[in-house]
């Protein structure tokens, strides 16, 4: 396969904000106010979220299931036709994602994406997207790479350690972008 199409996942694959105003609820529902969640919230975004650390920094019980059990409704609804469509066309897909990685694989298995990729990568260090990226280009030496995120400050990182990837922001909240729109293959 010639070309790689490397993805990250909240914001670019996942409605994150609409996931996290569901949790949020789940807070506000037994008394935290919307202060202490957002400081709280923060606080472990900074460590690669979950709900579990945010609930262990907060040190109150929350109501059981705070989660929805189904989260391919969070799947922005361009995604699976869109990855169906590369795949026929013979592209390598890869899923690279910030956060904390049992969170982050917890959601991917969830929306039913993992099977959808040549690679999945976690990482919660924040501007280290670029180590799984290289170690595939090395291993498969693709002709053609692009990298997409939400976040121009990963595509920069990506860019500058890697000039040989073609970089795409999306910005779904701001433009309503969808990945049709920004790789019209």
């Amino acid at each position: 396969m010639s070309t790689a199409l490397f993805l990250d996942f909240d914001k670019v694959l996942f409605d994150t904000e609409r996931l996290k105003t569901q949790i949020k609820k789940a807070f506000l529902s037994v008394g935290y106010s919307d202060q202490e969640y957002t400081e709280s919230y923060r606080a472990v975004r900074k460590i690669g979220y979950s709900p579990e650390k945010q609930i262990a920094l907060m040190k109150r019980e929350l109501p059981s299931p705070i989660l929805p059990r189904d989260f391919s409704q969070y799947v922005y609804p361009d995604v699976f036709p869109f990855l169906k469509e590369l795949r026929k066309k013979g592209v390598w897909l890869g899923l690279i994602s910030f956060g904390d990685p049992v969170w982050q694989e917890y959601k991917v298995v969830q929306t039913g994406l993992k099977q959808e990729f040549d690679l999945i990568a976690y990482t919660s260090e924040e501007d280290n997207k670029v180590l799984p990226i290289r170690q595939a280009i090395e291993k498969h030496k693709f002709a053609h790479i692009i990298f997409v995120d939400d976040r121009r400050e990963e595509l920069e990182v990506v860019k500058k350690a890697l000039p040989e990837v073609e970089i795409a922001i999306i910005t779904r909240e701001v433009a309503g972008n969808t990945l049709p729109d920004i790789l019209p293959w």
